[in-house]
């Protein structure tokens, strides 16, 4: 039993193909999802279309002209709900100095498609109420690629990736479009020129299954554009190994080489307990007290260093002050509410996959009921101010 919603159950659903000169892969898709399907029928509510200037020429014209309009003619002819789908609906590689892309050719083209197809999956997955199904069956090797890796790096558990096979004798002619409710003649390649009928060619939908890597990615990078490699940066330093370093100068902590500033409270809170780590003490734990005054002085010592280099020395008297009418560091008004504020900033600005690798963590020490508090980096990995 699934416990989320299945992709036709949204109220807004995508098909996304890249396409290059064969824009017979867009109504071969709609076809198989929304006529021919073996699971639940897809019926796109809208599709787009990634391609160069020539690839949108031919999709315009084989799809969407008044003279041709095989769109429009698969809709009629299976009696389709209205689907959005007009010229603002292809989007075209585009160089900011050269123009429009009549191929993909250069590394630089190549950067140009890999931004442009992540920039949209990322538009599509953002919007919750949408399940988007991406075909990679059109356009370039190297556009298959980028957009089922840019769905692998954004899909949700309602978003799919596909690709339409075709009967050898249909794939690649001119003249088939879908499977037609009625007879329609027209011919193989020369020489053999051979007449078939496409009322009876039949297409199959391949589904592909991908790994969902969202989970990894900062939310800063999904509510924004971006660029494939910064998407391809981000999940790879979730798999990477945990490197920190308190920089005092620029009051922040640079974690997996991204600065996150951090109020002089905070940033002196993970310094304490990086230097803890640093220097293989035993991770921190609270006894029956609530109030410690060990904890306040170890405290105040990192806290003056950050102070110190902000110039900010009046905040320390006034922490001292506190501290000094508390009897020490409160466990639940201080120590506990410092260290949450601390990991939500880092799930903010990492996202919670990396994040986890830097967080203050906390566990009950074995057969007790005290709570140990540390960071899990390894000594080497954890560079202090000298």
């Amino acid at each position: 039993m699934h416990l989320y919603k299945q992709p036709h159950q949204f109220k807004r659903r995508i098909l996304l193909a890249v396409t290059g000169l064969s824009p017979q892969i867009v109504t071969e898709t709609l076809y198989a999802l929304a006529i021919n399907s073996s699971h639940k029928v897809f019926i796109p509510t809208e599709i787009h279309i990634i391609t160069t200037k020539e690839g949108k020429e031919r999709a315009y014209l084989s799809l969407l002209s008044q003279q041709l309009g095989w769109f429009k003619r698969l809709c009629e002819d299976y009696q389709l709900p209205s689907i959005h789908f007009d010229e603002n609906s292809i989007h075209v590689l585009n160089d900011p100095i050269e123009g429009h892309l009549n191929d993909i050719r250069s590394a630089k083209d190549n950067e140009i498609a890999a931004d442009l197809i992540t920039s949209k999956v990322a538009e599509f997955t953002a919007d919750k109420d949408s399940a988007l199904h991406v075909s990679i069956a059109g356009g370039r090797k190297t556009m298959g690629f980028y957009v089922g890796y840019a769905l692998s790096l954004f899909g949700r558990e309602q978003d799919r990736l596909s690709h339409v096979l075709v009967q050898p004798e249909y794939e690649g002619l001119r003249d088939f479009y879908y499977p037609t409710p009625k007879s329609n003649i027209i011919y193989t390649r020369p020489p053999e020129s051979k007449p078939i009928d496409t009322q009876k060619a039949q297409l199959t939908l391949a589904n592909i299954p991908f790994v969902r890597l969202r989970h990894g990615l900062p939310k800063t990078l999904l509510n924004g554009k971006m660029s494939f490699s910064s998407a391809v940066n981000a999940v790879q330093q979730g798999i990477s190994q945990a490197s920190v370093v308190i920089d005092l100068e620029t009051q922040a902590i640079i974690c997996s080489h991204q600065m996150i500033k951090l109020p002089p409270i905070e940033l002196a809170f993970y310094f304490w307990m990086a230097v803890r780590k640093k220097q293989n003490k035993a991770a921190l734990w609270w006894d029956f007290k609530e109030i410690r005054e060990d904890f306040a002085q170890e405290y105040l010592f990192y806290y003056a260093q950050v102070l110190k280099k902000g110039k900010q020395a009046a905040y320390y008297q006034s922490k001292e002050s506190i501290f000094k009418q508390q009897g020490g560091m409160d466990r639940n008004r201080f120590f506990d509410q410092t260290l949450s504020k601390v990991n939500k900033k880092l799930n903010k600005i990492l996202g919670k996959t990396l994040a986890k690798k830097y967080h203050i963590i906390s566990k009950i020490y074995p057969n007790t009921n005290y709570k140990v508090y540390e960071i899990d980096i390894e000594i080497e990995n954890i560079h202090l101010p000298k």
